[in-house]
């Protein structure tokens, strides 16, 4: 959406290596659940380590997004300047490409708020803030002091940390992340491993509904 909304090819169109890969991993995920699935769904292991893959994925996506619209928007002002640093289009393109597809399809409109704060939304948003001032205004960079490579590693110890403390501690400042399980549910789910393998709650109390039939 980032790139379409700055007048540029998407990232299929140029980084064909994308389609295998988004290939193999479905093939992995929906012809191996139990090796996938239930490793990072219903282990802690497995559950921590999808979370941190997952957020330094969205902020790779989200800085690549933000900077596209810092590089290419100011030209295409109603009064062009490359002197002047672009607000808006940096916020948006941020925003879209860091929430995890919280919009799309794109039918959905702004149902992703409606239910009140949400990790993912709230998360790309504050990011995209502090990025623009931290790395694309000039003004407030020079104000903050640190290079950009600094500011991105703020953003993503950011996105992986927040996850990390609402692990531990159930605390979601940022709205509820649906890639934190419930810890009431964990501590059970945890123990639930046969023969090395994760199975969940439910599906062993299926199997044993079917044996008692």
């Amino acid at each position: 959406m980032a790139a379409i909304i700055c007048g540029k090819p998407v990232p299929f169109m140029c980084n064909e290596a994308l389609v295998p890969v988004c290939l193999v991993t479905w093939v992995v995920v929906y012809r191996m659940p139990v090796l996938t699935l239930g490793f990072l769904l219903d282990t802690t292991l497995g559950n921590v380590l999808n979370s941190v893959l997952y957020e330094i994925q969205r902020c790779h996506v989200l800085m690549n997004c933000a900077a596209l619209a810092a590089a290419t928007l100011p030209a295409n002002l109603a009064q062009p300047s490359q002197d002047r640093a672009t607000v808006i289009g940096p916020l948006i393109a941020g925003l879209l490409g860091g929430c995890g597809g919280g919009f799309m399809p794109l039918n959905k409109g702004l149902d992703p708020l409606a239910t009140g704060s949400n990790w993912r939304i709230g998360s790309s948003a504050l990011a995209s803030l502090w990025l623009f001032l931290a790395a694309h205004c000039p003004t407030t960079k020079a104000m903050i002091g640190l290079s950009t490579r600094t500011a991105r590693v703020v953003a993503v110890i950011f996105f992986v940390g927040m996850p990390l403390i609402e692990q531990a501690t159930g605390t979601n400042l940022f709205g509820k992340n649906p890639l934190v399980r419930d810890s009431s549910k964990a501590n059970n789910q945890d123990k639930l491993i046969v023969k090395g393998t994760p199975v969940t709650a439910e599906a062993i109390m299926d199997k044993e509904g079917k044996k008692r039939n």
